[in-house]
């Protein structure tokens, strides 16, 4: 197990202590499970392939990693508004006030959409997500266009 945890952490760029913290195990703890001088109970174990997006086997060395792993599963979402918002201020400001337009519309879109219950409405950053990695269909392929 000391492999994966070690490469799966150093890939996510976290120090040991950031994921001490997220498990919350004592450091000393968590540097056991990175030498395999420990092993984590299941609870634990299973906390640490859900948040790497792993199986329990792959970190027990039973099968190897996916192929292609999903990116967008692996980024956390403090990661994704800083990657969003570095994509945004690089923009002409031109470019800027289009993208805000475009997002203006399309919440405007989904709040006139009476069918969809209160807790399944997107959150602004749901969409942001959305229309940067996914495009958007309507509103934005004007804006794509002229980028």
């Amino acid at each position: 197990m000391k492999i994966q945890l070690q490469t799966l952490r150093k890939a996510k760029g976290l120090t040991q202590e950031e994921m001490a913290n997220i498990l919350d195990v004592k450091l000393s703890t968590y540097q056991k499970y990175e030498r395999d001088a420990i092993s984590p109970p299941y609870d634990t174990l299973i906390k640490i392939a859900d948040f790497y997006g792993v199986t329990t086997d792959y970190l027990l060395g039973r099968e190897k990693p996916a192929e292609q792993v999903n990116p967008i599963l692996q980024i956390t979402n403090e990661e994704m508004e800083r990657q969003l918002l570095e994509a945004y201020f690089s923009l002409p400001e031109k470019l800027r006030k289009q993208f805000l337009d475009g997002m203006a519309e399309k919440l405007q879109k989904q709040k006139n959409v009476g069918a969809v219950p209160q807790e399944e409405k997107p959150t602004q950053m749901t969409t942001v997500k959305s229309v940067v990695l996914y495009g958007d269909s309507d509103s934005n392929e004007d804006s794509a266009q002229t980028a």
